[in-house]
Parts: structure tokens; C-alpha cells; sequence
């Protein structure tokens, strides 16, 4: 065996090593008696309890007792219908309540994991490589992601978005494709609501890079459309509080930047990510030399430029944190297959 050989067999061996690591340090987390592990778990566990105890998780904010919920309500009644399968008691199993979210959340994970080999696939077969991928894409992830939050299933909804949009727009024109594309994207809307911007980024880049364009704008239309009917749905459920939670509460913004801690997250995420800044950077010069951007590589590179912008705008909201980026680190490890694809 070579040098060469024994040097990268080694570092294979410490990121097994690393990888195991983080995957047992979560799996202990799964089962800890803390009540919040990151990301406000009681907040969102608190709207999983008002649901199976047959209560309103929008009220007016403004009057006692002063409640808001934030969020889109997929999550909250899909984990609260889950619990009740398996008769979970929500004034009584509180650590139940707790183990039984994270593993959910954990399956999402997992699911997450499948989906984004099947859009790596796209561009790389090596199995070495996925895995290095696989890895980085794990530690461009905070803890938010293995809470009882929404944002797990919401970016798999955006995943699966994203990979059933490229099946149906760059290889095969299925209707299942373009039907399943659309449900995941509404999907990811209602799990929570910052996921209509990453879904018009992804919107606007098909506009920009495939043909026909009708097709894009029927999509986007069908979207649209679906969201509104929900959402007048929810109206009628729960009247102005819907609007009070999902759209007025949710308008904030760091008046002073300079005084606040969010400015800190904008400047750790450009330096952490600047190995895939650089990537990106020279993905976008080689579509510029092949003056051809009207395909998957324009897509995912046009969406990732515009994403990063967004992204790292959205980090000047009143409580942002690195859970923003989430969309944002998928298309990084698609850009860098990208880059290797183009390295051959």
C-alpha cells in the first residue's frame, strides 16, 4: 500500500470515528430528561399538548392569556396524531411526550439522508464520495434540526421538493413527478412558513433555466393557489388569530444590528461556509465559460446564489439563528458534487 493510499485510509477511519461519535452523542439526546435539548422544544411540545387536549393553538395574542404560535400547523398535528396512536397521555407522559418527538424527528432525519443520496445521485456514483458529502452536510447542521421543531420535516418537504422538481424538469416529464413536487413544496409552507421563500428561489431558478416556461408558471400557479385555499380554510377555523400569529407576530425585524446577536450568526455562517462559497464561486465561472446555463447544474447553482443572499438577509430577524441556513446547506453539498462532477 502507498503513502498516498495509508494517508487517505486514515482519514476515512477519523471521520467513521467523528461520525459515530455525533451519531451516538444524538441518540443520547433522544432520551435526556432536558426540556428543552435546543431550539424551545417546550414551546412546540406546549401546541402538541393544546391539540390532543382538544384546544385552539391559534388565539388572539393580544389578550390574556397573551399565547401565540408562530408556525404553520402541519407539525404540531402530525406529532400529536402520532402520539395519540400510541396512547401517549399529554398531562400525564411529559418524558414520553419528549423521547417519542425526538424519535420522530430522528425519522425525518433518516428519510432526509435517503433523499439527499437520490439528488447526489444525480451527479456522482462513488459511494466514498457520498459519504464524505453525507458528512459534510451533518456538520453544516445545528442542533434545532434533532429537536422537537418543525424544521426537520420542513426541509425534507423542501428535499423532496427539490428532487421530485429536477426529476420531473430535467429527466423524466411524469405527472407523479410534478404532482408529488407540488404537495411537498405546500407541504413544506404549512410546516413552516419561511419555506414559500426558498420555494419561490427554487420557482424562479426553473423559470430561468428550463424550457418550457409555461409549465414552471402552471406549477408556481397550482402552488398558489392550493396555499390560499388553506389558508382561507384556516381563517374560517380560527378567524383573525391566524393572522395575527402567522403574519403579524411574525414580522420582525433587528432594528439596530449593531446591537444585536444575530449579526454574529451572519459572520460565523460566511466564515464556516466559505470553503463552499469558494465552490460555488467556481461552479458559477464554469457556467459562464460553457455558456450554457439552461440545465440541473444552472438550477441548482442559480438557486444557490439566490438562497445564500436570502438566507444570510433572514439572519437579521429579531431571534434568528443558524436553523435559516438549513435549504441553504442542502444546495451546498449539491454544488459540491457539482464541482467534483466537473473535476471528474
Amino acid at each position: 500500500m502507498t503513502s498516498e493510499l495509508k494517508k487517505i485510509k486514515r482519514i476515512y477511519v477519523v471521520l467513521i470515528i467523528l461520525s459515530a461519535f455525533m451519531i451516538i452523542a444524538r441518540v443520547i439526546n433522544i432520551f435526556s430528561y432536558s426540556f428543552d435539548n435546543e431550539g424551545l422544544e417546550q414551546y412546540f411540545l406546549h401546541f402538541v399538548q393544546r391539540i390532543m387536549m382538544h384546544y385552539p393553538i391559534y388565539q388572539n395574542p393580544e389578550i390574556f392569556p397573551f399565547e401565540n404560535c408562530l408556525y404553520t400547523p402541519i407539525y404540531p398535528y402530525l406529532l400529536s396524531i402520532a402520539m395519540q396512536l400510541v396512547n401517549i397521555d399529554p398531562t400525564i407522559d411529559i418524558h414520553k411526550m419528549y423521547v417519542f418527538g425526538r424519535l420522530i424527528t430522528s425519522v425525518f432525519i433518516g428519510i432526509q439522508f435517503i433523499y439527499l443520496y437520490k439528488l447526489l445521485s444525480y451527479f456522482i456514483a462513488s459511494k466514498k464520495t457520498m459519504f464524505i458529502l453525507f458528512l459534510v452536510f451533518a456538520m453544516l447542521l445545528t442542533g434545532h434540526l434533532f429537536s422537537i421543531r418543525p424544521d426537520a420535516l420542513k426541509l425534507l418537504f423542501y428535499t423532496l421538493f427539490l428532487y421530485y422538481s429536477i426529476g420531473y424538469f430535467y429527466y423524466k416529464k411524469s405527472i407523479t413527478n410534478v404532482i408529488i413536487a407540488s404537495i411537498c413544496a405546500v407541504a413544506a409552507i404549512y410546516t413552516k412558513q419561511d419555506a414559500a421563500i426558498y420555494i419561490c428561489i427554487a420557482l424562479l431558478s426553473l423559470f430561468i433555466t428550463t424550457s418550457p416556461i409555461k409549465k414552471v408558471i402552471l406549477i408556481s400557479f397550482a402552488i398558489g393557489i392550493s396555499c390560499l385555499l388553506i389558508f382561507g380554510i384556516l381563517y374560517l377555523m380560527y378567524d383573525y388569530a391566524i393572522i395575527s400569529n402567522l403574519i403579524l407576530f411574525n414580522l420582525q425585524a433587528v432594528k439596530k444590528t449593531s446591537q444585536s446577536y444575530t449579526i454574529y450568526f451572519i459572520l460565523l455562517s460566511i466564515i464556516r461556509t466559505l470553503p463552499l462559497l469558494l465552490i460555488l464561486l467556481y461552479n458559477i465561472i464554469q457556467l459562464y465559460k460553457q455558456k450554457e446555463y439552461r440545465n440541473i447544474n444552472g438550477f441548482i447553482v442559480i438557486s444557490t446564489c439566490l438562497t445564500y443572499i436570502y438566507a444570510h438577509f433572514a439572519l437579521l430577524r429579531a431571534a434568528a439563528s443558524l436553523n435559516y441556513l438549513y435549504e441553504l446547506n442542502v444546495l451546498f453539498v449539491m454544488n459540491m458534487a457539482i464541482y467534483i462532477q466537473n473535476k471528474g
